[in-house]
């Protein structure tokens, strides 16, 4: 491509003085003069900004977007490095209709869809802001920064690989429903945990599967035989064999208490002996973790549902009603 002065024009596009390529209309940016920018401003009346439309691979550390964008679509379909990634900020001109930012996070006008994190985002421990409902696909893509994620119970919608960070070791989620599309959650994730009424899967949660995995949920709907892993096309030697090569060492997945049989029903064979119903003690934590972050008394009593306490309870109403219940409840005080 050949670069030109902002006020020279030809067949290549404009030039300004940030370094971005304009297209002659001055409608899109086309290009940047080079691979990374510390910052730049796009220019007022540039309506267009495709990060996945470029050749090349460009890093800007902070940008600006103006009033007049109202296109900014980032695409995976290629799984490509190249196009544009932001490092460390956006920053949102006020008028802007569509657009706006928070804390240098990229987000929809009125803040209820996520667009894009900067990869390099100053923070270790996120939570989702409370107006979000939609996360869309690649928002945190290769986020090197956040460690911890909190997914708070007003996001309904999480897309493909929204979460594919290079250190995100815990993830804490509470939804009364909630829908995951493929691989939302990446590779690097160690301990994961969501609690919620119903959670609806189309593919699978992870890349690699987590030392921890907590699921407490009344409804669970998958469209797929292993909701847990991209594995979940290949048959049961074929994914045992790739979990040896990569070397993945499972601890155990937490389920709410008596529902170890349906889990069983929905996961592969080779999961079955690291099923286990959750103990009082993680149930008091993930109230803590509630009453800390809003204190939403729909999530602390839907949580109730699955402790080990209100389980005994049920248990032991039900068997004065009947005596093969009062024969289970003494089984299960003995086994507790």
């Amino acid at each position: 491509m050949k670069f030109i002065k902002e006020d020279e024009k030809d067949d290549y596009g404009i030039l300004d003085e940030y370094g971005v390529v304009y297209s002659l209309d001055e409608r899109s940016v086309i290009g940047f003069k080079k691979e990374h920018l510390k910052y730049c401003k796009i220019k007022g009346g540039c309506t267009i900004l495709s990060p996945s439309s470029y050749k090349n691979r460009f890093v800007i550390d902070n940008i600006d977007i103006p009033s007049s964008l109202w296109s900014y679509i980032r695409d995976d379909y290629d799984y490509t490095e190249e196009g544009l990634y932001i490092r460390k900020s956006f920053k949102v001109s006020d008028f802007n209709p569509y657009f706006s930012d928070k804390r240098g996070i990229l987000f929809d006008k009125k803040q209820k869809t996520l667009l894009e994190c900067p990869y390099e985002y100053e923070c270790t421990e996120y939570t989702i802001p409370s107006t979000v409902s939609y996360i869309k696909k690649m928002a945190f893509e290769n986020n090197k920064t956040i460690e911890t994620l909190i997914i708070p119970r007003n996001v309904k919608w999480i897309e493909r690989r929204a979460f594919n960070c290079e250190n995100l070791n815990k993830v804490m989620m509470i939804s009364d429903f909630v829908v995951f599309e493929d691989e939302p959650f990446g590779y690097s994730v160690k301990d994961f945990t969501i609690l919620a009424n119903e959670i609806n899967i189309n593919g699978a949660f992870f890349t690699d599967l987590p030392k921890k995995i907590t699921i407490l949920t009344n409804n669970l709907y998958s469209s797929c035989d292993d909701f847990l892993t991209r594995d979940y096309y290949m048959d049961s030697n074929e994914r045992k064999l790739i979990k040896e090569q990569k070397d993945v060492v499972f601890t155990e997945i937490v389920v709410p208490i008596g529902k170890i049989e349906e889990f069983k029903r929905l996961l592969p064979e080779e999961y079955h002996d690291i099923l286990r119903e959750i103990n009082e003690e993680e149930g008091e934590e993930i109230r803590e973790f509630i009453k800390t972050h809003g204190n939403d008394k729909y999530m602390l009593d839907l949580l109730d549902k699955f402790t080990t306490d209100l389980a005994k309870e049920n248990l032991k109403t039900l068997s004065e009603e009947n005596p093969f219940i009062k024969q289970l409840a003494n089984e299960f005080d003995a086994s507790v």
